[in-house]
């Protein structure tokens, strides 16, 4: 027999309905698809994207990827609180994966993140605040500033960061408190608040993976990694073709060719993609060989 909480205290907002506030909110999305399907590709454009963060000798195990692996768990969080009708929580989760997704670019604006990032990992420094230090300082770096130029990001971050999402994270009145979604003093599945998330997830998620694709720009390649490397391909710092069409689908056509524009232009990209690109296709015999190395791999690992 499972024990809930409730057994011990009696609470207006119970286990049993948030549990039927989930399965409500399942429903809805079953039957609405263009929520649904919208919510799966920020998702997985977001887990696609951390992809481009590089593994170098030197960086790597040394925990500069620690903010953006924290960021996507704080972005499934949202998802939980969102299908649960904690709708204001929500959107604190997003917040957060506003915040850390930014950070670790802000630790590797110089390329350094594998030092940058040591003090703030042992807790040893605060996290630095977003709109006064973290999107000042990455908007410094070339690409970032010529792009904003064009599409006023660090503005439109700006008034996501403090204009929408930290107003529920504050509660700035009753129009962004919990029971503004419910109509109630217990969670009930709002077809607003699900939406409202919808669309700050695309916010987020869009946001983030353009100023990643700024920060690594060899990402707006699609590149062959499959036929070229098989099995081991590089580990980190690329997209294959697949990762690459995943990601492009949360960004707008005006921004991607700006993103395009700017990849053309850096000569450290096209030597990358042209260096990648010229390389010959794996034959079948050498497929074959690597599918051996790879079953002895998980062999050993199991062992």
């Amino acid at each position: 027999m499972t024990i809930h909480w409730d057994h011990f205290m009696p609470l207006v907002n119970n286990h049993s309905r948030v549990i039927g506030v989930y399965d409500e909110t399942c429903q809805y999305l079953e039957a609405h698809k263009d929520v649904r399907m919208v919510i799966a590709d920020h998702f997985c454009a977001y887990d696609s994207i951390g992809a481009l963060y590089p593994q170098t000798k030197e960086s790597f195990a040394s925990g500069h990827t620690f903010p953006h692996a924290e960021s996507v768990f704080e972005l499934e969080n949202s998802l939980e609180f969102a299908l649960l009708g904690f709708y204001r929580h929500a959107f604190y989760a997003l917040r957060c994966t506003l915040e850390l997704g930014s950070l670790g670019m802000f630790f590797d604006r110089q390329d350094k993140a594998h030092i940058e990032i040591q003090p703030w990992l042992r807790s040893e420094e605060k996290t630095p605040f977003f709109t006064s230090f973290i999107l000042p300082r990455l908007f410094e770096l070339d690409r970032m500033k010529y792009f904003d130029q064009v599409h006023g990001l660090q503005a439109s971050l700006k008034e996501l960061y403090t204009r929408k999402l930290s107003k529920y994270v504050h509660v700035a009145g009753f129009g962004y408190s919990a029971q503004a979604f419910s109509k109630a003093n217990f969670n009930r599945m709002s077809e607003r608040g699900i939406r409202l998330y919808q669309h700050y997830l695309q916010k987020v998620v869009s946001s983030l993976t353009k100023l990643l694709l700024l920060k690594y720009p060899i990402g707006i390649e699609p590149l062959p990694m499959d036929s070229k490397f098989g099995l081991f391909p590089p580990i980190g710092g690329f997209l294959d073709e697949h990762s690459h069409e995943i990601v492009m689908k949360v960004l707008d056509e005006e921004s991607k060719r700006t993103l395009e524009t700017i990849s053309s232009r850096d000569p450290d990209v096209q030597e990358i993609v042209q260096d990648i690109r010229s390389r010959p296709n794996l034959t079948p015999e050498q497929i074959q060989e690597q599918s051996k190395l790879f079953e002895e791999l998980k062999r050993d690992i199991s062992s």
